[in-house]
């Protein structure tokens, strides 16, 4: 436990990718808005590199509590005194454990075969994973547990992307991990073998969804794009909501523009474009090749403007 005392100032140190830098100053802001005692003194930030160095101090009141809300928030805090790095770590754990009970991702190993009942409650607290592999089974598993979490498996699924779209509702810094677990769930081998298309194109969309949410999350949208692990109208869908957050008015999304002219894979979506076009309409069709011809007459106008500087 880290030692407090009002009257005492503590430093917080912290290195951050420049997307970040919001997520860090919205943490901040509803600190001010919960706590009336709360203040930030000294806050300055300079550039190392690619990353944002952000150094401020904070009363030992308020101390624990910043450090709790960055570790929780995957901000990485550049600390020396083990009390603190301690406490870090602790925080860290807790959230791993709380992703862990959800379920969405990870397996719990099981001593013993399942009854019944706990199935019914796997699956009715989401857990994905748990009752995939029993669906799955192996030599040991009793056939009715088998064919009941093969029956579960869509209901599972459907509260897992209810969790995770209620999870991101949460507060700040939670819409990512919410976005990495509906691709997880989107991209899952074992549902594919259940041929659970419907339900993995749910969590494709519910993540595109989160990712308009805020601005923070919109590069998220060009990962799904780009994912060829996806079904491809998940892909072709998150190209079109590219299309719709940027135009008319590209140059409000410099940093996205930029991003989809370095990285997005025109070459790919424009494939996977073939076999999701009977289940697009015709303006999203429309949206769809907008945004591959703005993205490839970028590419163009920068090769035009490299050749010349070298003549």
């Amino acid at each position: 436990m880290i030692a407090a005392s009002a009257k005492e100032i503590k430093s917080i140190t912290i290195l951050v990718k420049e997307k970040d830098l919001a997520s860090v100053k919205a943490i901040l802001n509803f600190l001010k808005e919960k706590f009336s005692r709360f203040s930030i003194m000294k806050f300055r930030t300079g550039k190392i590199g690619e990353d944002i160095l952000v150094s401020f101090k904070v009363s030992s009141e308020f101390y624990p509590k910043v450090l709790e809300k960055f570790a929780y928030n995957d901000i990485p805090l550049i600390m020396k005194d083990k009390d603190s790095l301690d406490f870090i770590d602790e925080k860290k754990e807790q959230k791993r454990k709380k992703l862990r009970a959800q379920g969405w991702s990870e397996i719990t190993v099981h001593k013993s075969h399942i009854s019944l009942t706990q199935l019914q409650k796997l699956a009715n607290e989401g857990k994905v994973k748990e009752v995939a592999k029993e669906a799955k089974g192996d030599v040991s598993s009793k056939i009715e547990i088998v064919n009941k979490a093969k029956s579960l498996l869509t209901h599972t699924i459907d509260i897992a992307i209810e969790n995770l779209g209620k999870y991101a509702e949460d507060g700040i810094g939670k819409s990512q991990e919410a976005i990495e677990q509906l691709i997880l769930i989107a991209t899952d081998k074992d549902l594919k073998l259940f041929h659970k298309h419907e339900e993995i194109k749910k969590a494709g969309f519910t993540a595109i969804e989160i990712s308009l949410s805020h601005k923070n999350y919109n590069d998220n949208l060009i990962s799904i794009a780009n994912n060829s692990k996806l079904n491809h109208l998940i892909n072709i869908k998150a190209a079109i909501s590219l299309a719709d957050l940027i135009f008319p008015e590209p140059d409000q999304y410099i940093k996205i523009v930029s991003e989809l002219e370095k990285s997005l894979n025109t070459r790919w979506l424009k494939i996977a474009l073939e076999s999701s076009k009977q289940k697009l309409s015709s303006i999203e069709i429309d949206s769809f090749n907008e945004l591959i011809e703005f993205v490839e007459s970028k590419r163009k106008q920068a090769q035009l403007t490299a050749s010349e500087n070298i003549l």
